[in-house]
């Protein structure tokens, strides 16, 4: 008995050491593991020559589609009568767009410069039509000069609306989408700037109009960001856009601010709480990006960041919007940007497609549009262990202001509206294969090391647990076991007794043992 309890104890013992032992090492891999995880990440993410980080940041391989809608305008004359606009979306018109740097310099103090090209090739196949497909949409170029002579002499604008009149140029007008995007020649231009010039007025546009004129296998800028060889924290972020470190657009140093990377790549170890900043060269001004939800693509959990509504709110409702009010105390309502400055005085405004999170009032102006978050909506889906976005959409649509312009007769009926031209979609994700070879490179020594953690750490504690519980349980049991013995003793005591007792009850009716009594007691028989 006692070689049986020493033998158990031992066992006991030795399962409360090893599952000790595994619950500290699991306790310790929490810290050491993470630790190792950031040392191999941060071998991985900065830039250098000889790193796969810099071949995909160089020449991406991630295939990038830019999609177009053209807003189609159903009731022209309407309009021209001061009646609401209507209009019918046409897309997707899609691109295949190419990125590249060239001219790459690394610099000692952890930066580097580059200069990047985008070009953009039609792709049939995944368009509703082809690029020559028309629609009708506002006169750019006519509607860009009234604007910009809104507020010089008359004569010089009769003058300029005869022109007008003489070459047949009308508000609204039919194009292709190609030339809506890249630009048509309009003989009409040159006369008219021509004409301005004499009065002193220098007019924003040449013989060529186009909403992306001049953005096809063209730069996007010079650039200088942060290279990750100095640390991780500013990775990617941008020191400078076409040498300046701020821009001169807008009316605040806080809308001036070049902030966060270009939306491809962040600093490593991405956190929910921490709003991630980027910088558009289309929108010309900086975003902060706030997180949704978890996601998942191929495999791979994500991080969605999106931009609220509050990223382009009224003044009333984001205070340090104000600062994208042009002229200064000129705020649009809530949902739109005015870049005007930034197009030299062509009254283009930008939106979310469909005045998504759009006062409104700015949403009903116009019949045919049907706000969707879920379709129009901005956002990245990072990869939170190496900040590289795996999936991502930039969405926007570009408005024009139409308004009463005096001495433009044409304009004289208009109800004040943003009209929409045509709304964007630059969208890029992670191809099946790619996706894998990432999860072959960095997830699965991530995934491996996090189960390893937490199965010794369960472990551990399952054993520590069998050892604590097990001399409880056992001495439950032995109580049990010595209840029932002690029931099964005093059972058999009480049926002894009762025995007996039957046994001296029957003695006394016993003829026989009456005569051998009386025998003894002397009384002859006979």
């Amino acid at each position: 008995m006692a070689s049986t309890v020493t033998k158990r104890t031992k066992i006991l013992l030795l399962l409360g050491i090893i599952g000790t032992v595994f619950l500290i090492l699991g306790c310790v891999s929490l810290i050491v593991f993470d630790d190792i995880i950031h040392s191999q990440v941060s071998k991985q993410i900065p830039l250098n020559k000889k790193g796969k980080t810099y071949q995909e940041w160089k020449s991406p391989k991630v295939p990038i589609y830019f999609q177009v809608w053209a807003f189609d305008i159903v009731n022209h004359l309407e309009i021209l009568d001061g009646q609401k606009p209507a209009v019918l979306q046409r897309g997707p018109y899609t691109y295949r767009e190419k990125r590249t740097k060239h001219g790459v310099k690394f610099f000692e103090n952890g930066t580097v410069f580059y200069k990047e090209r985008r070009s953009f090739v039609f792709d049939r196949s995944l368009s509703v039509g082809p690029e020559n497909d028309t629609v009708t949409s506002v006169n750019l170029a006519m509607a860009a000069v009234m604007t910009v002579l809104r507020y010089e002499p008359s004569l010089l604008k009769t003058l300029v609306d005869g022109a007008f009149k003489f070459w047949g140029e009308t508000l609204f007008v039919k194009m292709s989408v190609h030339d809506l995007l890249w630009g048509r020649e309009d003989n009409i231009l040159k006369a008219v700037t021509d004409l301005a010039k004499s009065y002193n007025v220098t007019l924003p546009i040449n013989d060529t109009v186009g909403l992306l004129m001049g953005q096809n296998n063209s730069n996007t800028g010079d650039f200088i960001i942060h290279s990750g060889q100095r640390g991780l924290t500013d990775f990617a972020s941008i020191v400078s856009w076409n040498g300046e470190r701020e821009l001169s657009v807008w009316t605040s140093d806080y809308a001036n601010s070049i902030n966060g990377s270009l939306g491809v790549f962040f600093p490593p170890f991405v956190r929910k709480d921490r709003n991630q900043d980027i910088f558009s060269t289309d929108l010309t001004r900086s975003l902060s990006l706030t997180f949704q939800k978890e996601v998942e693509l191929h495999g791979i959990p994500l991080y969605k960041f999106y931009a609220p509504p509050i990223t382009f709110a009224n003044v009333s409702i984001n205070p340090l919007n104000a600062g994208f009010c042009t002229p200064p105390g000129h705020c649009l309502p809530s949902g739109l940007l005015n870049m005007t400055n930034v197009y030299y005085g062509v009254p283009l405004v930008l939106s979310n497609p469909n005045f998504l999170f759009c006062d409104p009032d700015i949403v009903e102006s116009v019949r045919g549009l049907r706000p969707d978050r879920e379709a129009y909506e901005n956002h990245l889906n990072i990869e939170p262990f190496t900040g590289i976005t795996m999936d991502g959409a930039k969405r926007m649509q570009i408005n024009l202001h139409l308004q009463r312009i005096d001495d433009f007769p044409e304009t004289y009926k208009l109800r004040p509206v943003f009209m929409p031209i045509l709304w964007l979609n630059e969208s890029a994700r992670i191809p099946k294969d790619q996706a894998d070879d990432f999860k072959h490179q960095v997830l699965n020594m991530v995934f491996a090391l996090t189960i390893v953690k937490y199965c010794l750490i369960g472990l551990g504690a399952f054993l520590l647990l069998i050892a604590a519980s097990f001399p409880l349980v056992h001495r439950i049991v032995r109580n049990r076991s010595s209840d029932g013995d002690n029931g099964n003793i005093q059972r058999s005591r009480q049926s002894r007794g009762l025995n007996r007792t039957n046994r001296n009850n029957n003695s006394d009716d016993d003829p026989i043992l009456d005569h051998t009594s009386g025998s003894d007691n002397g009384q002859d028989i006979y």
